[in-house]
């Protein structure tokens, strides 16, 4: 992360997995930077060291899609908008791991809930 960014590291991190990815990336993170929790796939939930949240002046987020979606409908909105504008613009390229035709619906859930693709999983029309 330090060579991406000329040595000063990310300013977002977007954490689904946790356990030893958060404590690496909470490593490699700038001054200031925003590490926005969001699930615990790797089945370890990190204790977060509040010295390291202090030195570099870190904010840990803990973010709930759902609940938020739940207490605020128009925010939720507003941000898928502004996302699909950025992916339409190029903006955003998501890793696509593997497309499954839709009679394959199946072997692509398969795919998804074994966890053995990093990006994400297609299904086409």
């Amino acid at each position: 992360m330090r060579a991406l960014t000329a040595g000063k590291g990310a300013d977002v991190v977007y954490d689904p997995v946790g356990g030893d990815a958060f404590d690496q990336a909470l490593r490699a993170v700038n001054w200031e930077a925003r590490m926005l929790v969001i699930g615990f796939a790797a089945g370890r939930i990190q204790a977060v060291p509040a010295n390291l949240i202090l030195v570099k002046n870190i904010s840990v987020i803990g973010v709930v899609w759902g609940a938020q979606a739940e207490r605020d409908p128009a925010l939720i909105s507003g941000n898928l908008a502004e996302l699909l504008c950025w992916w339409e613009a190029g903006r955003l390229k998501p890793l696509i791991a593997r497309v499954f035709p839709l009679p394959e619906a199946g072997e692509a859930l398969t795919a998804v809930l074994s966890r053995r693709y990093a990006g994400k999983i297609v299904l086409e029309t």
